[in-house]
């Protein structure tokens, strides 16, 4: 194993509880912190793959908040972000989701329009992010899409409480597909969180949904939309993926 030339030298962990420790299980168990420092005695065969061990030194900023918006990064998040000589070289970011249950219930057509209005605050997040000026050494950015709790049913979150949304699925790709433009435009690692959690949410248990695994019907949620601690285990391995790719030969 080689390392890069250009070795990180700070971590920030940007956005919503996707990423925290809260849902988790508590300080350490959320995927910022695990990508960070991996709790060796949970998970053993994660021994040694977290950032701390592969570059002794780096220094983790945390600015993720439980229930986070594009709005939420933007005004309140960014400023904490450190800069000069203690700029981030690896951001990892998860929002949007948020933004979306804020319109839960609405039809495609005003879904579609509000995708982009999302977009446009994903973009100026990003333009921050990548402005020499402020970070004169960029930063690989790796940014999460949305996962979908209903497992692409589209149903099974009344018995959580939650009210039918026929159009759903649509609007959620909608999402999806606005945050994966501005990656690509933007020159961002798309972590594909949505393909894999499929067969994972509240119909995790149901034979009837294509996506159902009986060697690995486990929920990865808990409160329908929050990553328990095996959803955090698994998001921080994909983007560990994306990271250990980016800076090992």
């Amino acid at each position: 194993m080689k390392r890069k030339v250009s070795e990180p030298q700070c971590y920030v962990a940007l956005g919503d509880s996707m990423l925290i420790d809260y849902y988790a299980g508590g300080p350490g168990w959320g995927a910022a912190s695990l990508l960070y420092k991996n709790l060796d005695d949970v998970y053993p065969d994660w021994k040694g793959k977290d950032l701390a061990t592969l570059y002794p030194g780096i220094r983790h900023h945390d600015l993720t908040s439980d229930g986070a918006t594009t709005d939420t990064v933007l005004n309140w998040q960014l400023s904490k972000v450190p800069t000069g000589e203690n700029q981030p070289t690896i951001i990892i970011m998860t929002v949007g989701g948020n933004d979306l249950l804020h319109h839960y219930g609405v039809q495609e057509e005003k879904g579609l329009k509000l995708s982009y209005e999302m977009q446009k605050n994903l973009r100026k997040i990003i333009t921050i992010l990548q402005d020499p000026a402020k970070f004169p050494k960029p930063a690989r950015i790796y940014i999460g899409n949305i996962y979908d709790p209903s497992d692409g049913i589209g149903g099974g979150l009344e018995k959580e409480g939650y009210s039918p949304w026929p159009d759903g699925l649509k609007v959620l790709d909608h999402w999806n597909k606005r945050i994966q433009e501005a990656a690509q435009e933007k020159g961002l690692t798309l972590v594909d969180i949505h393909k894999h959690f499929l067969g994972h949410g509240v119909n995790y248990d149901d034979p009837k949904d294509k996506y159902y695994n009986p060697e690995d019907n486990l929920t990865w949620l808990r409160l329908v939309i929050e990553p328990n601690s095996c959803g955090a285990h698994e998001i921080r391995k994909l983007f560990w993926e994306k990271i250990y790719k980016d800076y090992i030969k």
